[in-house]
């Protein structure tokens, strides 16, 4: 159903100031009211906002029709951020960086790293000996990061490490400022947070191209994924230069470890409400491990913990909300689209709509059966995007995600500790607005 901005009803003139107070809300409840293809009349810039909700119309946007399309503004906004990396640029700068760092991605490469997270797993499970109460998101990040930084450079950090985490929290206060912001605060204006992310960014880009530099003068080939990225090369024997490989660095470190951290939150939120799911996961997991760590042949025999895991992205995916630019002048549901209009799809609404979940906002590991899975249009579940631009990352995150969470539930049980959920703040991923605090009991075999 679609409504244009003349005439009949639709949303009002104070849609857009509502979809960013209610990003999560907002979209469920326009689809509910007006469709699944609505028109804002006011948009960014002059241009309308099409909040799309119809499976077959996103096949369109993120597939078939593609090329028509382009990054959305406000992750266009982020380029200071990430440079040309891979999750803001667009045209033949995109397509020749996804050829380069498929390989780092294939599946035998991302498997080469399930000991280094076992590993990262079995530390995090010395911290959380110490801390019975923890917040449970910080110490997410923290795992999460010490895989990406292993997993991009090996163990050669040291301290550097520590820097490098400090200088992350500071950048993600910039990028949440900046998806914020209806409009950019000029780059002339002095601006206390993009002092503290200009300081940052600086830290971790040096820090970057410091070891970029020593692995050009060591002249070896190393297999963690930096290795990988300087030594891929095109089809005409052309490589990424420095500069670009930096980029792509920078956008895995962000992007990457966030992704998963988030997940395993939300994860382990939802085990503590639900005491019983997470006594059948814990059950599954010691049957086919007992007290050894998991091992990447283990992960498809635990199936109802993969479930968990599953459930967890439906009803909170890291990113809630994505989008596309209309590059050029074209068609959608019989609708004109005009190039600049921002085309918007909240995952978080359609993981939730009932035309495809029964009981959606019910979490339950059990419904997800070869034959829902089967019965799911493409565009119904995405919780890693879609089409040519779906996260590259996605199966490394699916690794990372299964032998974390065994590890974890072999040796705790997370019990909530507040009566209230948590209120969620969204930027450029979910997570929660405070600290989530819960309580972390040791289990016996």
């Amino acid at each position: 159903m679609f409504f244009k901005q003349a005439g009949g009803s639709g949303p009002g003139f104070t849609s857009v100031v509502r979809m960013r107070r209610d990003p999560l809300g907002y979209p469920i409840e326009v689809t509910r009211q007006y469709g699944n293809f609505v028109k804002f009349p006011v948009g960014y810039g002059g241009q309308p906002i099409y909040l799309v909700q119809d499976p077959e119309l996103l096949e369109r946007v993120f597939v078939s029709d593609r090329d028509k399309y382009m990054k959305d503004v406000m992750i266009r906004r982020l380029t200071g951020v990430f440079g040309n990396g891979i999750l803001v640029s667009d045209g033949d700068t995109w397509k020749k960086s996804r050829r380069l760092m498929a390989p780092a991605f294939h599946r035998r490469a991302i498997e080469s790293y399930a000991d280094s997270m076992v590993r990262a797993t079995e530390r995090s499970v010395e911290r959380l000996r110490e801390q019975p109460l923890c917040a449970i998101n910080r110490e997410m990040m923290r795992l999460a990061l010490d895989i990406a930084l292993e997993s991009l450079f090996g163990s050669e950090l040291g301290n550097r490490a520590e820097v490098i985490g400090e200088a992350l929290d500071e950048v993600l206060v910039y990028v949440d400022h900046q998806l914020h912001s209806l409009v950019p605060v000029p780059r002339w204006l002095p601006h206390r947070a993009r002092s503290r992310y200009d300081r940052a960014n600086a830290r971790i880009r040096s820090i970057v191209e410091e070891i970029i530099a020593e692995r050009h003068a060591a002249d070896e080939q190393r297999s963690d994924l930096l290795g990988m990225l300087l030594a891929a090369r095109d089809e005409d024997g052309s490589a990424m230069d420095d500069r670009q490989v930096a980029d792509e660095v920078v956008t895995l470190l962000l992007a990457g470890h966030e992704t998963t951290a988030l997940w395993m939150t939300w994860t382990l939120y939802e085990l503590g409400q639900h005491p019983a799911v997470q006594s059948i996961a814990r059950q599954e997991v010691r049957s086919v491990l007992g007290d050894r760590a998991p091992t990447v042949a283990d992960l498809p025999e635990l199936s109802y913990m993969t479930n968990v895991l599953e459930e967890s992205l439906r009803l909170r995916p890291p990113a809630a909300i994505t989008g596309r630019e209309a590059a050029v002048d074209t068609e959608l549901g019989g609708e004109r689209i005009g190039a600049g209009a921002q085309i918007i799809t909240s995952m978080y609404a359609m993981h939730r709509d009932p035309r495809f979940f029964d009981h959606p906002h019910v979490f339950d590991p059990t419904r997800w059966t070869p034959e829902l899975r089967k019965s799911l249009p493409r565009f119904a579940f995405f919780p890693f995007g879609g089409g040519n631009r779906r996260c590259i990352g996605e199966a490394f995150a699916r690794l990372e995600a299964r032998i974390l969470l065994a590890v974890l539930l072999q040796n705790f049980e997370f019990v909530a500790t507040a009566d209230a959920p948590p209120v969620p703040h969204v930027s450029i991923t979910m997570r929660p607005r405070d600290d989530l605090f819960m309580r972390v009991r040791e289990v016996n075999g």
